[in-house]
C-alpha cells in the first residue's frame, strides 16, 4: 500500500525563503480554510509591517459564517511574507493561529492568488468544493529563461491525454486554459503552437507530491507517475501550467585547428542576465554529431555566450574553455543577441585537446603533520576556480583532484572549525604547473588571525 503525504508549504531556515512545493493547490489539507477576501488594511511592502485585515466576501472552505472581516498575518517581518495590497482582491489559503491569537496565518509558500486574472483557477476551487466534475486549469507560460516566466501566450494548443480520451482547448487572455467536466483518471499534458517550442523542462517536471518510503523511514518524491502526467480524482479540480519558449536557437559547427569536425564535443548557450553577465550555469548544451554539428534549441529572446567547457566554476573537459569570438580577439566572447524565434550561427576552432591528470594535494600543519577536514579548490592563474574538493581531507591530509598536463593552478587550502567554542579560520596556498599525469603539491595551513 502506498501512502501519499501532502507536500506542506514549509518555511526552511536560512536567510532566504525556501518552500517545498505544493503537491496541487486544489489538494488542500482538510483544516485549511479558503476564502475570497478584499484587502482593507495592507500588510506592507517589502517584508510587510503588519497584519492585513481583510473583509471576507465568499467563503469557500472551513470559514465560519460569522465571519465578516479576519486579519490575516501573511508572515510580515519575515522573507516569506506574501504581500496583501489594500483593495485587490484575493484566494486566501490559511490556518488558524496559535491558541490566544486572533488571527489567521499564510506565507508566500501557501498557495494564495489575485483574483484579477486568475478568475478560472477560482472558477475550479469553486466547482471542487461544490462537487462538481473534475476540472484542469492552467496557464500557458512563455519561458524567457531556464528557470523564469512570464504570462503567457494567447491562442496555445493545450491537450490532456489518458488511456480513454483526448481533450484540448485553446489557451486564452494570458494563457490561461480551463478544462470542464473531464473524466477521472491519468493525464499527459501537451502544449503546441506555431512559431513556439515546448520548454520540456518545466512541462516535465515533478508534481510535488511526496510518498512514504517505509524502508528508509523517509518522505521522498512520488516519481511513480511519468513526469508531465497529473492525476484527476472524482469531484477534484488540478492546477498546472505549461510553457513554451519562442523557438530561437543558436547552431553552428566545431573544429580542430585544421578545420576538421570534431564530434561528441558539448557545446554550451549561456544566457546574460539582467546585468548584462554570463550565467554561471549553461541554459541549454547539446553535443556534436559526427560532423561536428550542433544545435541549442529552443532559446527565448536575449544574449547568450556560446563555448565549450566554459562554465566558470568548472574544467570538466579535456578542451580548454573556449569561446565564440565573432568578429572579436580570440578568448574573448561575442555576445550573440537574438530577438524572439531568431536563428544564429556560432562555429568554434578548438586547440588541441589537454591531457587528464591526478593532482595529489597534501595538506600539512605547520610542525609538518598531516592536516584532517580541510577543503582545497583549484583556481588557473588569474585566480578563476576551476574545481574543488566535495570532500574534505581524511587522516592522512591527502585530496586528488582532476587537473590537465600542461595547466598551472592556484591551489588554496582551508579549515573553519571551533576550538574551545571559537571559530578558527585555517588556510594556505601553492602553485603548480602540471607536467605529468600524476602530480603533487604541497599546501601548508596556517591559522588565520
Amino acid at each position: 500500500m502506498k501512502i501519499v503525504v501532502a507536500a506542506l508549504a514549509v518555511i526552511l531556515p536560512g536567510y532566504a525563503c525556501m518552500c517545498i512545493p505544493s503537491a496541487n493547490p486544489c489538494s488542500v489539507g482538510g483544516e485549511t480554510l479558503v476564502f475570497v477576501g478584499r484587502v482593507i488594511v495592507d500588510s506592507g511592502e517589502h517584508f510587510g509591517v503588519r497584519p492585513a485585515k481583510v473583509m471576507v466576501e465568499e467563503r469557500l472552505k472551513n470559514v465560519p459564517e460569522v465571519w465578516t472581516e479576519v486579519l490575516v498575518d501573511s508572515s510580515a517581518g519575515g522573507s516569506c511574507h506574501y504581500r496583501l495590497r489594500a483593495g485587490e482582491r484575493y484566494v486566501v489559503f490559511a490556518s488558524r493561529s496559535a491558541a490566544g491569537r486572533a488571527e489567521l496565518q499564510t506565507n508566500a509558500c501557501a498557495s494564495n492568488f489575485e483574483v484579477s486574472g486568475n478568475e478560472h483557477r477560482l472558477e475550479a476551487l469553486r466547482n471542487q468544493f461544490h462537487g462538481g466534475s473534475p476540472q484542469l486549469v492552467g496557464n500557458v507560460l512563455k519561458s524567457t529563461g531556464r528557470y523564469s516566466h512570464e504570462r503567457g501566450i494567447e491562442g496555445a494548443v493545450v491537450t490532456a491525454i489518458s488511456e480513454k480520451r483526448k481533450y484540448q482547448v485553446v489557451a486564452g487572455a494570458q494563457g490561461a486554459f480551463i478544462m470542464r467536466d473531464l473524466e477521472p483518471g491519468r493525464y499527459l499534458m501537451e502544449v503546441s503552437k506555431p512559431g513556439f517550442a515546448a520548454d520540456e523542462e518545466f512541462n516535465r517536471r515533478w508534481t510535488g507530491r511526496l510518498i512514504l518510503n517505509k524502508q528508509a523511514h523517509t518522505i521522498v518524491p512520488d516519481d511513480s507517475e511519468p513526469r508531465g502526467s497529473i492525476t484527476l480524482t472524482a469531484g477534484s479540480c488540478y492546477m498546472w501550467d505549461l510553457a513554451l519558449f519562442a523557438d530561437g536557437g543558436i547552431s553552428g559547427v566545431v573544429t580542430d585547428t585544421k578545420g576538421t569536425p570534431l564530434a561528441g564535443v558539448e557545446v554550451q548557450g549561456f544566457l546574460l542576465d539582467e546585468k548584462n553577465k554570463m550565467e554561471s550555469f549553461p541554459m541549454k548544451v547539446a553535443k556534436t554529431d559526427e560532423r561536428g554539428r550542433y544545435t541549442l534549441a529552443p532559446l527565448p529572446g536575449g544574449g547568450f555566450v556560446v563555448g565549450v567547457n566554459a562554465e566558470p566554476y568548472r574544467d570538466d573537459s579535456v578542451h580548454r574553455a573556449t569561446y565564440y569570438s565573432g568578429s572579436k580577439p580570440a578568448g574573448t566572447p561575442e555576445v550573440i543577441r537574438l530577438a524572439e524565434g531568431q536563428k544564429a550561427t556560432a562555429n568554434l576552432e578548438l586547440s588541441p585537446p589537454r591531457v587528464e591528470a591526478q593532482l595529489r594535494v597534501k595538506i600539512l600543519n605547520p610542525d609538518g603533520t598531516p592536516h584532517r577536514g580541510a577543503y582545497v579548490s583549484l583556481n588557473n592563474m588569474s585566480g578563476q576556480e576551476r574545481g574543488h574538493s566535495r570532500e574534505p581531507s581524511g587522516a592522512d591530509g591527502t585530496l586528488i583532484l582532476r587537473a590537465y598536463v600542461g595547466e598551472s593552478y592556484l591551489v588554496e587550502a582551508r579549515d573553519s572549525s571551533l576550538r574551545s567554542g571559537k571559530p578558527v579560520e585555517f588556510r594556505g596556498k601553492a602553485s603548480v604547473r602540471v607536467e605529468v599525469k600524476e602530480a603533487e603539491v604541497t599546501v601548508v595551513l596556517r591559522e588565520e588571525r
